[in-house]
């Protein structure tokens, strides 16, 4: 398997196709360990972080609101910044199996009209919970393709 000691994007790489070829070969889940032997986690926390607005995702419902992590309505900040961050009530938003509570909000303007957002003080993506815009799109998209 490929060495991890010096973590690098070739390294995970190479470690990421080490481990899919055992589960192609053997069915195991290479990732299936409670710590790691050597105490080397991967973690990437850049992902949703304020240097790159990641966009608005349709949320299925799952968390019940319109919400975004704190970095991306920083990066969001950065490019719009007539945006505002408002007061809000918290609240608290569940995401499967934890939750977070919400400590301010932001109003964006989107293609689908204004969205407010409840703010998190987690690394998440803006989503945004309306099923009847999702009804909406889908009814325009239909009636574009037929």
């Amino acid at each position: 398997m490929a060495n991890t000691h010096q973590l690098s994007p070739q390294n995970v790489v190479a470690e990421l196709r080490d481990n899919a070829f055992k589960h192609a070969l053997v069915g195991e889940d290479p990732s299936y360990e409670m710590v790691p032997e050597d105490g080397i986690v991967y973690a990437c926390e850049d992902r949703y972080s304020h240097h790159v607005f990641r966009g608005i995702l349709p949320d299925t419902g799952a968390t019940g609101a319109s919400n975004a992590g704190l970095p991306q309505v920083q990066a969001i900040l950065a490019m719009m910044p007539s945006l505002k961050i408002e007061d809000a009530p918290a609240a608290t938003i569940n995401f499967g199996q934890g939750s977070a509570p919400s400590i301010t909000a932001i109003t964006v303007p989107t293609i689908l009209g204004t969205i407010r957002f409840r703010v998190l003080p987690t690394h998440t993506l803006f989503s945004f919970q309306s099923p009847i815009w999702i009804d909406y799109l889908y009814a325009w998209i239909t009636s574009q393709t037929t």
